[in-house]
């Protein structure tokens, strides 16, 4: 398997941020709660999906 140069220090990183991580279900319905570091993110899950514009016209 090929290896990138700078994914080491990537995988190091995201390792530390997701041992300090916890997820779970917010009380708002279609959210996710990230407690990172002792803090709250509250995120909205919405469709993210690319669309070829041409299935949009018309």
């Amino acid at each position: 398997m090929s290896h990138l140069p700078g994914t080491d220090t990537i995988t190091s990183s995201l390792a530390k941020i997701l041992r300090n991580t916890e997820i779970f279900s917010g009380d708002i319905p279609k959210t996710t709660v990230f407690r990172v570091d002792g803090k709250l993110l509250l995120v909205y899950r919405a469709d993210y999906t690319a669309y070829d514009s041409d299935l949009l016209d018309g």
